[in-house]
């Protein structure tokens, strides 16, 4: 398997290649040891950047929620400049159309934890803007 199909690399990029193939087929390797064949590794203008996937059951659980915080609580630590998390999230603690909270018992339904958990413990901020139905 090649990285890259360019000829044209001068050595040294040639061994920045082959050292970071070996890095990546180490860490795929290591996530499959741990169960986990969704990570992925890409390279971006000469960077590694960590891509992963978490697909929760559905409905979620608070134990799925609890392995997804557990898993940026780990990204975090690595403290990266820049972390943007994507999904399907059903925030049903926000007023859409008034872009407000509504307060809620303490005793919240899973994906309303998730929010309350980044926002509290992780300080990942939100970017809401409208409802995804």
């Amino acid at each position: 398997m090649k990285i890259s199909a360019r000829k044209d690399l001068t050595p040294t990029e040639r061994k920045e290649e082959e050292a970071l193939f070996k890095e990546m087929k180490e860490k795929h390797e290591q996530s499959r040891a741990a169960g986990d064949d969704i990570a992925k590794w890409v390279r971006k203008n000469s960077k590694v950047v960590n891509v992963g996937k978490y697909p929760p059951q559905h409905p979620s659980s608070s134990e799925d929620n609890q392995n997804l915080n557990q898993l940026l609580r780990t990204v975090t630590e690595a403290k990266p400049q820049h972390l943007l998390v994507l999904g399907d999230f059903n925030f049903l603690e926000i007023d859409w159309e008034k872009k407000l909270r509504i307060k809620q018992s303490k005793h919240k339904p899973p994906c309303q934890q998730v929010s309350h958990d980044w926002e509290k413990e992780l300080r990942i901020k939100q970017s809401k803007h409208k409802p995804p139905c």
